[in-house]
Order: C-alpha cells, then structure tokens, then sequence
C-alpha cells in the first residue's frame, strides 16, 4: 500500500465500510490520453468520483459533469488503488506500455489488456 499511495500521490485514504478509498492528486500529463475527456466520463468509466478541478486560479469543488479536461489540469480524485491505477495508465500512456511489456499479460485475464482498459468500469468482469 506505501508504495502504492506513494505512486498515486495519495494524500488520505479511509475506509468506507470494507473499501479503502483514497484522496489522490492527478496532474493532466500532455500526453495524457485523458485530454478531451469529461469529468462524467471519467467518473464512469473509471469508478472514481472528481472532488476538485483547478487550472491556475481557485479549486472546483463541485467541477461541471461536462468540463472538458485539458493537460496542465489538476485533479483531486476519489478512489479505490485499483482505479488509481486505470486512471494513471491513461494519464501516463507511455509509463503504461512500459509496464505492460514487463510485466506481459496480466494474470487471469484472457484478453489483452488494451482491449480491456477501453470497456466503461462498470461493464468488467
């Protein structure tokens, strides 16, 4: 979990009854395959809920479902470590094929892990 919370920025996690959830900062990346994407599409099809938005001036604390995200963008997310981690595969798209080439298909899915990362959260196995 260190390690983890560590990589994902983590700044406070808590339980929520048997789930760990955790308040992650996410920094829009330029080549972040989040550019473009809506804070509702990112909240559904990752399984995370966006707490805050800035960009230069004051936070966001109640950030527009339809708000376009942009590189250079600042996040304040909500989520369990394995959504973090979605969330992070795209935001750091070349970080993500690095890691997939070392670590090859990831363990019991059957399918390639491309093709998995662009089905909504809620439609995975």
């Amino acid at each position: 979990f260190a390690a983890a919370s560590m990589r994902f920025n983590v700044k406070h996690s808590c339980y929520v009854g048997d789930s760990l959830l955790n308040l992650s900062e996410v920094h829009v990346r330029p080549d972040s395959e989040l550019a473009g994407w809506t804070v509702e599409r990112v909240e559904a099809d990752l399984g995370l809920r966006v707490v805050c938005h800035q960009v230069g001036g004051a936070p966001n604390l109640n950030p527009d479902p339809h708000l376009e995200l942009k590189p250079g963008d600042e996040l304040l997310v909500m989520a369990t470590l394995d959504a973090l981690e979605r969330l992070d595969d795209l935001n750091n798209p070349a970080g993500h094929a690095k890691k997939r080439h070392r670590r090859g298909k990831r363990r019991g899915d059957e399918r390639s892990p491309d093709r998995e990362s662009s089905k909504r959260w809620d439609e995975r196995e």
